[in-house]
């Protein structure tokens, strides 16, 4: 029996409320994300031996395969994929020395990249530290400017929650930065200090290791570590390296850095 056009368009009504219920039950559902950081942001594929890493089709096609479009693709959402390359937080450690009289040297966050955040954004996480432990000074919990690590923290942590106040705001704690550990406490310290919420990719063992396994203590065996490592380093063509997570990794990842954004 044929269905009359009153009862297709009760169907169709019914149907239209049970997906915007389901947009409603999404709080990431259509949001405006503003993602920032280094490589692990931007994404690093250089001397890979796949030409799989860039996104063909959909609404980022011709976009790196990174986290934050994993992401967004998933729940609709716009996002601001800030992430550069070699990029610190604070001012440069040969700028503040005056070594350097390029304040934009390495690109710092904390310089003129901040000031880019449009205002309606719902969404701002942050992931520095890899590359600040070589070109950055660490400073102490004290320092208010951002001319050290601390002090880059104490800078932008207090502005975002005074300027975006219907921001939720994250930070993601680097899973490598080269050796240098102080530069996570230093992090996580400041998170705490501005009651930030932060993902801890080395300090949490509810996530899975990656390129930078665990924290010293945490027991994870080198043989692991390893294995992680070259599960989702970029696979590269002969005769040459690459220690950045693979465009899997990227996606493996934004599962749980999605869930994160879902908890701010």
């Amino acid at each position: 029996m044929n269905e009359t056009i009153e009862e297709l368009n009760a169907k169709i009504t019914e149907l239209s409320g049970e997906v915007e219920a389901l947009k409603r039950s999404n709080p990431l559902w259509g949001k405006k994300w503003f993602a920032t950081g280094d490589s692990f942001t931007e994404g690093d594929f250089s001397h890979s031996a796949k030409e799989d890493f860039i996104f063909e089709t959909g609404r980022f096609a011709g976009k790196n395969k990174v986290y934050p479009f994993f992401i967004a693709e998933r729940n609709n959402m716009e996002v601001i994929n800030d992430g550069l390359c070699g990029s610190i937080l604070p001012y440069d450690k040969e700028y503040v020395s005056g070594a350097s009289t390029d304040p934009n040297l390495r690109r710092p966050f904390t310089h003129e990249r901040y000031k880019k955040i449009p205002a309606d954004v719902d969404y701002i996480t942050l992931w520095f530290g890899i590359n600040d432990g070589w070109h950055t000074e660490l400073g102490t919990i004290d320092d208010a400017e951002n001319k050290t690590f601390y002090g880059g923290w104490n800078f932008i942590l207090p502005y975002l929650i005074k300027n975006f106040p219907n921001a939720k705001i994250g930070v993601i704690v680097t899973n490598t930065n080269g050796g240098y550990p102080e530069y996570r406490k230093a992090t996580r310290e400041c998170c705490r200090k501005w009651g930030i919420p932060f993902l801890d990719l080395m300090g949490d063992e509810q996530i899975y290791p990656s390129t930078g396994g665990r924290e010293e203590g945490m027991c994870l065996c080198d043989e692991a570590k390893n294995l992680w490592y070259e599960r989702f380093k970029v696979k590269c063509v002969e005769g040459q390296s690459n220690g950045h997570p693979c465009p899997q990794w990227h996606e493996f990842q934004s599962y749980f850095i999605e869930a994160f954004l879902r908890r701010l």
